[in-house]
């Protein structure tokens, strides 16, 4: 039943990220916000940093290598322009299906048990929960660069 729950979450978090960012234009993608805070290309990369702990906790294997993820862990830089090993924005969506399909996978392998086990931040399932709020917080923000970008809201 958690297990359910979850995969709803992910599923939810994954349509939110998926409609907020079509249409956007790599130079879109690349907005600043004017008052502080990332850029999309950014605060999805974030997202996968995160999906990286997610899949880990699921036993699944990682998607994304380690040195791509770090350019994108909390604390990191903000990406101002088109540097030359940074993922093209559609590059990152194209890792978040793929996060996407092992998260799912994993979570549908969960039993109760699995779920009660001690994880990273309390029980497994209250860290995969942690994990997916995390994930609906930059959900969120990627519609207000979205608006940002002149682009309207895509959440009916």
């Amino acid at each position: 039943m958690r297990s359910k729950l979850l995969q709803q979450q992910f599923e939810l978090n994954h349509y939110v990220i998926k409609a907020n960012t079509e249409g956007l234009t790599e130079s879109e993608a690349l907005m600043q916000p004017p008052q502080g805070g990332n850029c999309t290309n950014w605060v999805v990369g974030h997202i996968l940093a995160s999906r990286m702990r997610t899949v880990g906790l699921l036993a699944k294997p990682a998607f994304w290598t380690t040195t791509g993820a770090s350019r994108y862990e909390r604390g990191s830089l903000p990406v101002r322009e088109r540097e030359a090993a940074l993922p093209a924005l559609a590059d990152l969506l194209a890792l978040l299906d793929e996060s996407q399909d092992l998260i799912l996978s994993g979570l549908s392998a969960l039993t109760e048990a699995d779920l009660d086990r001690t994880g990273e931040r309390g029980t497994v399932a209250e860290s995969l929960a942690l994990l997916s709020f995390h994930e609906s917080y930059h959900a969120g923000q990627l519609g207000l660069l979205r608006r940002m970008a002149g682009k309207p809201g895509a959440i009916p």
